[in-house]
């Protein structure tokens, strides 16, 4: 199965195995499934989470990951929405735990995605959905160079009750090449410079990795 993979960072195929790791980080961060349908909040609901997001890679619909940062599972994302003919993805199910906000690990895993899926699927455009009272997320979508396309209204329901409106993100393949990678792998390599204690030649790793053509 797909491995992604930078210098400390990588992102795992998702299996029941993840199950405890993943639901202590849900339960240090309930804030995450605010504006979200379903909430994997408990066990059951973790579990149920995990198993449909197996089946339905199962049914070739989703890609999903756990993600590991220094060899510690911190989060999960995912491929969904995969559309061979029309050469279209989206990117989406990304909860990290809160420890990891201030670092760089949110834009090193849609660096990993987006160049999977632009450089080895040639895919044309990935998108990306966040509820628009979200502003976290926005910012996030909008650091790493994604457009902003428009707005479904009451689009889904929240799992508080509440319609959510969802604001709706893309990237081309034209502007990843032309643009938004270099820009990207520019913020990441700042960023590491600015954390704490990097292990000694760790980002220099990470910036030949980024650099790759």
């Amino acid at each position: 199965m797909l491995i992604l993979q930078d210098a400390d960072l990588r992102l795992l195929p998702l299996s029941i195995d993840h199950f405890d790791a993943l639901l202590q980080i849900a339960a240090e961060c309930p804030d995450t499934w605010q504006y979200t349908p379903n909430s994997a909040l408990g066990a059951e609901n973790m579990h149920s989470y995990i198993q449909t997001a197996l089946v339905q890679r199962a049914a070739g619909r989703h890609l999903p990951f756990v993600v590991e940062y220094q060899g510690r599972i911190v989060g999960s994302t995912r491929f969904y929405h995969i559309d061979e003919h029309h050469k279209s993805v989206h990117i989406g199910y990304t909860w990290l735990h809160t420890d990891t906000r201030g670092s760089n690990v949110n834009k090193r895993t849609k660096y990993l995605l987006l160049q999977h899926a632009f450089e080895h699927w040639d895919m044309c455009r990935v998108a990306f959905t966040a509820d628009i009272n979200n502003h976290a997320s926005i910012r996030a979508l909008e650091s790493i160079g994604a457009t902003q396309e428009g707005v479904l209204r009451s689009d889904m329901v929240l799992a508080s009750g509440v319609r959510r409106n969802t604001a709706v993100f893309g990237i081309l393949q034209h502007e990843w090449r032309t643009r938004i990678k270099a820009m990207l792998a520019e913020k990441i390599a700042a960023g590491n410079l600015a954390e704490t204690a990097p292990a000694p030649g760790l980002w220099q790793k990470i910036r030949r990795f980024l650099h790759k053509p």
